[in-house]
């Protein structure tokens, strides 16, 4: 993450124009692993740092690629915030948790309903992903490996999620 912090500074610089959009989404893909680690490590309120981090970088570099022009790098950008989203909606989940154990239902709803507008965010990214099929029909390897392999089945699970937060628990 502190290289990519430092590529993202020096891409103002470059020669080459087209580079900071591309440094700034790998700085918000590289977050999200970190998160992950954080979450990993029970560091949950760093990790969420972290995420709304990745989300502002993913967000930037999201506004420089033209899904006309550069849909491969839109898909990419979008599959990523979608992946950051989800993993914003599993801090809520266990925010859910965590008040339900301490009997505090105000607190569980407010996190299921954050859990749940996560979901829908992850849901639209994947989607946004999944839109650019035609536009990446020249990139076969593209298609089999970011829509086919992460956003189709991201955007399914992401809505099995949602199913599941609708759905009563059996008891």
């Amino acid at each position: 993450v502190d290289n990519l912090e430092q590529a993202v500074a020096l891409a103002p610089a470059s020669a080459w124009p087209a580079v900071e959009p591309h440094t700034v989404m790998n700085l918000g893909l590289a977050e999200r692993v970190l998160a992950l680690a954080q979450i990993f490590d029970g560091r949950g309120d760093a990790a969420a740092i972290t995420l709304a981090q990745g989300e502002d970088h993913l967000q930037t570099a999201l506004a420089a690629f033209d899904p006309a022009s550069n849909p491969q790098y839109y898909a990419w950008t979008q599959m990523g915030l979608g992946q950051n989203y989800r993993l914003q909606a599993y801090l809520a989940e266990l925010d859910a948790w965590n008040a339900d154990a301490a009997d505090d239902s105000a607190a569980s709803a407010t996190a299921t309903a954050a859990e749940t507008t996560l979901l829908e965010a992850a849901k639209g990214a994947y989607q946004a992903c999944i839109d650019q099929r035609d536009a990446t029909a020249a990139y076969p390897v593209f298609q089999e490996k970011v829509l086919g392999c992460a956003c189709e089945p991201y955007r399914a699970s992401a809505q099995e999620a949602l199913d599941a937060l609708t759905t009563p628990a059996a008891n």
